[in-house]
């Protein structure tokens, strides 16, 4: 009785030894291979008489069971001198339903056979396997399934120097309590690998489209840079036609050139939107930053949006305020940029009413509103309003612009240290507002 116990407290001290050995580790080839070896010492320690183990793992999809690991013993060696073969070369195909080791892989109890080969036959012929087995001293082989949540994953092969008749059901308990902890090991091993495997993959491709819109920022930037300029020269040569620098010309005439020039003015804000993006994403967009007084630029930029505004019958007025406003840092060519986009966004969605620029100081910021009386914008498409190409389904179909204004805007606020906010209504109309720190004195 005292011996049983004895054994079994051996054992159990065999399995948690073997348990911490084995789950201390993540990567997969150190896994198997720590299954083998760990296994085989805690048997070499409980005296058993086992000279080598060998697993062998389940590949459904190459239809085969591919030997992995194996314990490095002398015996181990010595037996794949004489077969001739390094034992992660073996594989057992899943279709040899002759095979111990495919048996016990579908799920069968524990199998002791005499013979090699019954186990590596394919891929060893029967005179190979033998003669292999007879140099590592091996007289009986255990084959044991790992299974893990009802699937078959495999086999753990154990070769040991003595006959069947000798292996006692005590070890045959032992061996399928370290099949139990190998299976644990094996499916925690195969899942980080598959997400390593998986991060690596996803690193590579990041990787790859970092490259695709380095080279995509490239041809925006040179294809704008050579679209800017003919259309810049196109909309001189159109301005001096309009004018009449190259004789009269018919007020019908006249119509459509003005058609030409307002048509080719937004491509060119496009080109420039374009470029400004380019500039931005690759950390190119230089910032001349100076105190201004927002008062004049404001005022600037509505003198020459009014022809836009009264071409509509839209009432543009800035309500300027009657006190002299704290000078604000920022890039004066910048910030016309965006009083020039939320001005136009409010000209092209306005149908009648008016457009109005008021100014107000609040949380030491100074706010610049502009709010207009057209049609607001879709609750669905607010919250993408500033991302890039997002261009809002106005309320009455109204479309137009290529989506770039506002999140070009928003940009260029954020660099100046404030934002660009809304507040829209369909049906009420929007007010859009940009905010400029002030600084202390």
């Amino acid at each position: 009785m005292a011996t049983t116990q004895a054994q079994s407290r051996n054992t159990l001290e065999a399995l948690q030894r073997l348990e911490k050995i084995i789950l201390d580790t993540l990567d997969f080839r150190q896994v198997v291979q720590k299954i083998c070896d760990s296994v085989l010492n805690e048997l070499y320690f409980l005296d058993l008489s086992y000279r080598m183990v060998v697993l062998g793992l389940t590949d459904e999809k190459q239809g085969i069971i591919q030997v992995v690991a194996f314990s490095q013993t002398p015996e181990a060696q010595k037996a794949m001198a004489v077969a001739k073969i390094q034992f992660q070369q073996i594989q057992i195909p899943l279709n040899d339903v002759n095979n111990t080791v495919v048996k016990v892989s579908r799920g069968q109890d524990n199998q002791t056979v005499n013979t090699w080969s019954q186990v590596f036959s394919p891929p060893l012929t029967s005179d190979n396997a033998e003669a292999a087995q007879k140099a590592a001293d091996v007289q009986s082989t255990v084959i044991a399934p790992i299974i893990a949540k009802g699937k078959s994953m495999g086999a753990l092969i154990f070769g040991m120097a003595k006959p069947p008749e000798m292996v006692t059901e005590e070890e045959q308990n032992l061996i399928r309590g370290f099949t139990d902890i190998v299976a644990i090991a094996v499916e925690n091993a195969r899942l980080y690998s598959s997400l390593d495997t998986a991060s690596r993959q996803l690193a590579s491709a990041n990787d790859q489209l970092k490259e695709l819109d380095r080279l995509k920022d490239e041809f925006v930037s040179a294809a704008a840079h050579a679209l800017r300029s003919p259309m810049t020269a196109i909309k001189g040569y159109l301005s001096m036609v309009i004018d009449g620098d190259g004789g009269e010309v018919a007020s019908k005439a006249k119509e459509f050139l003005q058609g030409a020039y307002e048509g080719n003015d937004r491509l060119i804000r496009l080109v420039n939107h374009m470029l400004d993006i380019s500039r931005i994403e690759s950390g190119r967009l230089i910032f001349n930053i100076s105190e201004v007084q927002l008062e004049e630029i404001i005022q600037s930029e509505i003198d020459s949006l009014k022809i836009l505004s009264q071409k509509k019958g839209i009432i543009l007025a800035y309500q300027k305020p009657k006190t002299a406003l704290p000078k604000v840092s920022v890039d004066s060519d910048r910030i016309r940029e965006v009083i020039n986009n939320l001005v136009g966004n409010a000209i092209k969605f306005t149908d009648k009413g008016s457009i109005t620029i008021t100014q107000e100081i609040k949380n030491n910021l100074l706010l610049t509103h502009v709010t207009d009386t057209g049609k607001g914008i879709d609750p669905q498409d607010q919250k993408s309003l500033f991302q890039k190409f997002t261009q809002a389904r106005h309320s009455g179909g109204k479309t137009g612009g290529s989506g770039l204004g506002l999140y070009v805007s928003k940009i260029i606020v954020n660099e100046f240290g404030g934002d660009v906010t809304f507040n829209s209504q369909s049906g009420k109309g929007s007010t859009f507002t940009f905010s400029i720190p002030i600084k202390k004195r």
